[in-house]
């Protein structure tokens, strides 16, 4: 049993007992929001150029080779892309000042951390234990509840957090469904976390390779139209455009925005309705 167990149910006393943040509480709450939110508009280039950080090394390899050296062919982040990274920072200030005012103790916010030359700056402590706060979709958030997360994990999460706890006995995931303001406890013990130290080292000789590793994961039928699309792990890489160039005979990716969303095509075996938008790669 965790001692984060109760954390959901304490929060959900504070508004059925009227709890009050302190004054001192809701000033750190809102001076982090502030400096969170004045970082967000700076396009900081040094941090994906030529570096590997804890963020990244639970990330696929051939992803991080393209990452390590070919950082100017990453796709640009758009608008709406770094308005949610906005909303992820509100949501984890949100949740510590929370998490505080249901009597828990909050440290080491955005403490850094370096090994071996990897550097990372966790999210927290509560009550001693590393956190990584998540702000998630409906489909993200039930991977953390089912604990689907440690067979589909494309953005590494669990090796991000095994650097934070570092040789500790456990550390969680502190998860809110952006949706609908659920709140899960993920746990996670020693025996699930990775060799960090180890992983690093394999990184390393990787992104050193000349050639960039095999593909991540395997492409899938795109209905019964015969068409082939990405795996959703590949549709949130920034560098599918160059690794999938080949594509299409040559020609590259092919997007269709369709109601459910963007679907990129390596094989276009049958043309989709004209009503359905192609949507081209910048």
């Amino acid at each position: 049993m965790s001692k984060l167990d109760s954390v959901t149910k304490d929060i959900k006393n504070i508004f059925k007992k009227n709890i009050q943040p302190s004054e001192d509480d809701l000033k750190e709450f809102a001076d982090n929001v502030l400096d969170s939110i004045r970082d967000s508009f700076i396009q900081h280039e040094h941090k994906s150029k030529n570096v590997i950080r804890f963020s990244s090394i639970g990330k696929p390899d051939r992803q991080l080779w393209y990452q390590y050296n070919k950082p100017h062919e990453a796709e640009e982040l758009h608008a709406s892309t770094r308005i949610k990274f906005m909303f992820g920072h509100l949501i984890e200030q949100l949740v510590f000042l929370l998490i505080k005012t249901a009597g828990h103790k909050v440290s080491s916010i955005q403490e850094e951390k370096v090994i071996d030359g990897v550097t990372g700056h966790m999210d927290g402590r509560v009550d001693g234990i590393v956190v990584d706060v998540k702000s998630a979709s409906p489909r993200s958030y039930n991977k953390f509840v089912n604990g689907r997360l440690y067979d589909d994990d494309p953005f590494g999460y669990i090796a991000q957090l095994s650097g934070y706890a570092d040789g500790e006995d456990e550390a969680a995931f502190i998860v809110m469904n952006k949706v609908d303001g659920h709140m899960h406890i993920f746990n996670v013990d020693s025996l699930e976390m990775i060799d960090f130290r180890k992983r690093i080292v394999e990184v390393k000789k990787i992104i050193h390779e000349s050639n960039p590793p095999e593909r991540c994961y395997e492409t899938k039928p795109d209905g019964k139209s015969g068409n082939i699309k990405l795996a959703i792990g590949c549709m949130y890489c920034d560098y599918k455009k160059i690794c999938w160039s080949d594509a299409n005979n040559g020609k590259g990716l092919r997007v269709f925005d369709y109601s459910d969303g963007k679907h990129f095509l390596t094989h276009v075996e049958r043309e989709p309705n004209q009503n359905i938008k192609e949507v081209f790669l910048p």
